[in-house]
């Protein structure tokens, strides 16, 4: 979030660092791009089932260390739907997300 951004950039100007800090400035993190919308068109069901192969999958791109590629992940949905354990679903929660005061009625 654009807090921990500001944060980090206080931290690194009160340490000095300033090489650090222009590195941290031109740093664009991976964006996870598999989403929803990849899962329901590979059939996957809506509710834990979504939520649970989404994390499988990050997972799995995390420890490729953010290479893994979109249709690489598309092609593991399948093998990570059929590996949800009851565990996975009693683990994993769902619900409506909290609205921020801005969007409150």
């Amino acid at each position: 979030s654009r807090d921990t951004e500001q944060f980090i950039c206080q931290v690194l100007s009160y340490r000095g660092d300033v090489e650090l800090l222009e590195r941290f400035k031109a740093w664009d993190p991976p964006k996870f791009p598999l989403t929803g919308n990849h899962l329901k068109d590979s059939d996957v069901p809506n509710g834990k089932a979504i939520a649970i192969v989404l994390e499988k999958i990050k997972q799995d791109w995390k420890e490729s260390n953010f290479t893994m590629e979109l249709d690489a992940m598309i092609k593991r949905i399948p093998d990570a739907l059929a590996s949800i354990t009851q565990e996975d679903i009693q683990r994993t929660k769902i619900g409506k997300r909290k609205r921020g005061k801005s969007n409150q009625r």
